[in-house]
């Protein structure tokens, strides 16, 4: 059964023309679509998750977070709430408190541990979490075995309690 993350609120769709700044680094973006914690932008390479960013639209600076990430598009969460029809006319103005982060967030569970390890970091460092993730398996496997064998005769056992 797929997962599928419920949206606290609906998206608007856009097509609007900004910058995104990257540290020192400015890219054009297209905005898809917004919601007041966030946007949707498409561009030629995007950011790593985490990556503190600063976008520039409808003539203010809004600083957020990438969120997640994939080939040709990121998601961004703001620090502070916008009014997202404000920023469909080119008005954009604050609208309240900062969003909680989303529960559900796309990089936890299984799904999300193999995509963090194709696509973030360097590849020395995805062979390395692929490893250790192995390992951890086979430690797993492991010790559920040895809890599930039958007991070898004439080695002693420490006793331990069973729950039903």
């Amino acid at each position: 059964m797929p997962f599928h993350k419920q949206r606290r609120e609906e998206r608007i769709d856009l097509d609007l023309e900004a910058i995104l700044e990257v540290g020192d680094r400015d890219c054009p973006v297209t905005l898809v679509n917004a919601a007041s914690g966030g946007v949707l932008v498409l561009l030629d390479t995007p950011p790593p998750r985490g990556t503190a960013v600063s976008l520039r639209v409808a003539g203010r600076h809004l600083d957020g977070q990438v969120r997640w990430r994939g080939a040709d598009r990121c998601g961004i969460a703001f620090r502070e709430t916008i009014d997202v029809t404000a920023l469909q006319v080119g008005r954009l103005l604050p609208a309240g408190p900062p969003p909680m982060a989303h529960r559900g967030d796309s990089y936890r569970g299984p799904r999300g541990i193999l995509r963090t390890i194709i696509h973030e970091g360097p590849p020395s460092g995805r062979v390395l979490n692929g490893a250790l993730l192995v390992l951890a398996l086979l430690c797993t496997l492991l010790a559920i075995s040895r809890l599930s064998a039958p007991p070898v005769m004439g080695v002693p056992t420490t006793p331990y309690a069973l729950f039903d």
